[in-house]
């Protein structure tokens, strides 16, 4: 019975959207009236955006009209958890009034505060909270690095005005450097005799997936200029990385003419505050939308770009070829099989599905994919390390127990396909089904069958005569811990999670538990 209620739906929604499709190809519609609607919706986020920032500065100066008010630390804690509760798009928020600071973030579910607890300058106390509840705390010796950097003493020197900065560099892995997904916004003025500094943390991913053309077309160009003269690209997707547009690159790309050809059309509407305008380039047009600030925004202009080509294949004009067509067909066409066909065997062929390899090549190693050159194969050692075996399953560990990912085999860090012909030559058969009858047994034995066979999906794909090995591990309904042997040969279970493009062990029974309640509660 279950089979046809699904049958049933499928079947309902392709009609619909084929209904949807059919009505939609029989309005009219133009180019350049879609663009200007998009331009709107857009317009009013953005300056919804650049209104909150400075209606949050507002909020902080006010809160800190009586200097003598910012040491109160309980009050201190109850405003900006609310403060950073009220804004979801904003990371973290500090407050620096002459030596005294306060520094308050997100971290996961919870929110971090950090104030000065002594006298010192580099003796920190920081409080976790989760909602209005307290969680622990604890107190760091840290180095003041930004009080001596360059974008610190420009903020303190150009006071009353919004900033806008790009490339405030942040530690990783023992290095200082800029991080392309953050970018700030700060404030500095005087409170009595009180030097004051406001800086404001967002996360550029968060930000452009808030705004629906960034969702609508696959290539949008986000131009921005600051009171400072910085000219800055937030990118051609959500994730591509900011790019200085007056930095010339020695890898001359046609993106970089083509940002160069947009700023040259847009410098010839100097007498308009906004406006929409069009433009030819290489034989193709865009589609570009641009408003200019005053002083009080920190920010000069924004210029928005999309090709001509983009809005007519994503809104489908005079065309079958929207999204609504090909769902309509392939749900209609799913409905009428689920009646034939096993439905149990109908479900497996969809979750086995894995993105061909051409496709996962093009991103590089992140929180939901990583590369490995070999299963065992020391490729430095020139011989078999079984050590290598526990990486992998690690990765796979890590992937299950966060959001879930794909593993490559046979790929190394630089995306080079190297093949599995090394493994192969390793085992008693020299082929693609041997080598997957030993991982299987091999995670088998330290997962589970019963996880393996919920959560992990493998199959093999040849390009230039190179086999690489690609398994999907699904997001888990379940923890799972690794079993594994010590230096001693004493077994032990560790439990891993994924953190940006690596796998990492959380050790402390306390932080296990934590993250387990939050992640399965």
């Amino acid at each position: 019975m279950r089979k046809y209620i699904f049958s049933l739906i499928f079947i309902s929604l392709g009609i619909f959207l084929l209904f949807i499709n059919f009505y939609q190809n029989n309005k009219i519609e133009y180019p350049e009236t879609i663009f200007v609607e998009n331009a709107k919706v857009f317009d009013k986020a953005f300056n919804s955006l650049i209104e909150e920032v400075r209606g949050n500065f507002s909020l902080i100066k006010n809160k800190y009209s009586d200097p003598s008010t910012v040491k109160n630390s309980s009050d201190n804690d109850k405003f900006f958890i609310k403060l950073l509760q009220n804004n979801p798009e904003l990371l973290s928020v500090s407050y620096i009034q002459d030596d005294y600071k306060i520094h308050i973030y997100k971290s996961k579910n919870s929110i971090v505060i950090g104030t000065d607890s002594t006298s010192e300058l580099d003796i920190v106390k920081w409080q976790r909270f989760r909602g209005d509840k307290f969680i622990s705390s604890w107190e760091e010796s840290f180095e003041v690095e930004f009080i001596a950097s360059a974008w610190y003493k420009d903020l303190r020197k150009n006071k009353n005005r919004v900033h806008w900065i790009f490339d405030i560099k942040t530690q990783n892995n023992n290095q200082l450097i800029p991080d392309n997904n953050l970018f700030y916004s700060g404030y500095s003025y005087i409170n009595g005799t009180a030097n004051c500094v406001i800086l404001l943390s967002f996360s550029r991913m968060q930000l452009l997936e808030s705004f629906d053309i960034y969702n609508n077309y696959d290539r949008v160009n986000l131009l921005v200029e600051t009171d400072a003269g910085k000219k800055m690209n937030l990118g051609s997707g959500i994730t591509q990385t900011f790019k200085d547009i007056d930095k010339q690159s020695n890898d001359y790309s046609f993106k970089d003419s083509l940002i160069k050809e947009t700023m040259f059309h847009y410098d010839r509407f100097d007498k308009q505050d906004s406006g929409i305008f069009n433009f030819a380039y290489n034989e193709k047009n865009y589609w570009n939308s641009f408003k200019k600030y005053n002083n009080d925004y920190g920010i000069k202009y924004y210029l928005l770009s999309v090709p001509n080509s983009e809005i007519i294949k994503k809104s489908g004009i005079n065309s079958y070829n929207t999204i609504e067509f090909p769902s309509g067909i392939l749900l209609l066409i799913i409905g009428l099989s689920t009646l034939f066909i096993n439905k149990s065997r109908f479900y497996h062929i969809l979750q086995r599905k894995i993105p061909p390899l051409k496709t996962l090549l093009m991103e590089d190693e992140n929180r939901y994919l990583e590369f490995k050159s070999s299963l065992r194969w020391d490729y430095r050692q020139e011989k078999v390390n079984p050590a290598l075996e526990q990486v992998i399953f690690k990765t796979m560990a890590a992937f299950g127990n966060t959001d879930g990912g794909i593993l490559l085999i046979g790929v190394d860090d630089d995306k080079n396909i190297l093949g599995l012909e090394k493994d192969f030559s390793t085992l008693k058969k020299n082929d693609a089904d041997y080598f997957e009858i030993h991982l299987r047994n091999l995670i088998h034995t330290l997962m589970g069958v019963k996880y393996v066979s919920k959560y992990v999906r493998m199959n093999f794909e040849t390009i230039d005569s190179k086999v690489v090995c690609k398994i999907k591990i699904l997001k888990a309904d379940e923890p799972l811990f690794l079993q594994t042997k010590d230096k001693n040969g004493k077994s032990e279970e560790k439990f891993y999670v994924r953190s940006g493009n690596s796998s990492q062990e959380i050790k402390s029974i306390a932080d296990i538990n934590d993250y387990i309640n939050t992640r399965w509660k």
